[in-house]
Order: structure tokens, then C-alpha cells, then sequence
């Protein structure tokens, strides 16, 4: 089962650490069939800050898929899966497309390590 150290709740109300991870990260409306791409600014326990060019409005319930980069230790390189929930959007500023958005995690699990059927 699930053992993501780096999403493990803590009993602490206080912000989780963040870490600056720019991995491209692949996500849709909950639902949808098929996947846009964005790619990570920060990622903690509980969440996720990406960038993308398809604006998501806040409360918007999404599905994520992406590698897990080397910050997140023994799980590196596993192929993770997200249920989310949009918290907060910021329009792209005016030379660029992609919008950033702060999705909240609910559901985490790992589905493979990539090449692996």
C-alpha cells in the first residue's frame, strides 16, 4: 500500500515544508478522460502549487499523475496518483500563458515505477 513518507500526515496544524520541485505533471478534472500537462512549482505533504495553461477555478476537484523526483526519497521515481481539490488560481502574468494553482491533496497512492506493467 502506501508508503509516501513525504505525504504521511502529521498531527500538527502548522504548514507543512515545501519543496522546490520543477517536474512536469500531468492532471485532469475528476471524471475527464483525458490528461492536461503542468508542471510543479512546490510541492508539501498536503499539496501542490503548478503551473499550466488551462486555468482551473478554485474548489474544482482534479486528478494528478506525475513521477515522484528525488526529494521524496526511498519513493523516487514511483509513479504517484492524486485526487485534489483547487484552493486557489493566479492568471497568468501578462508575458506569460500558464496560470498557477494550489491544489489541496486528498487521496494519495503510488501505481508503478515507470516501464513497469
Amino acid at each position: 500500500m502506501w508508503k509516501f513518507s513525504f505525504f504521511q500526515k502529521s498531527g500538527s496544524p502548522e504548514r507543512q515544508p515545501r519543496f522546490e520541485v520543477a517536474v512536469p505533471i500531468n492532471f485532469r478534472r475528476k471524471g475527464e478522460f483525458s490528461w492536461n500537462l503542468g508542471k510543479t512549482n512546490n510541492m508539501s505533504r498536503s499539496g501542490v502549487l503548478f503551473r499550466a495553461v488551462q486555468l482551473v477555478r478554485p474548489e474544482t476537484k482534479l486528478e494528478f499523475e506525475f513521477v515522484a523526483p528525488k526529494e521524496f526519497g526511498e519513493e523516487a521515481g514511483e509513479l504517484v496518483s492524486c485526487s485534489a481539490q483547487v484552493v486557489r488560481t493566479l492568471p497568468p502574468p501578462p508575458n506569460d500563458r500558464r496560470a498557477s494553482m494550489a491544489a489541496k491533496f486528498s487521496k494519495i497512492s503510488i501505481l508503478r515505477r515507470p516501464g513497469e506493467w
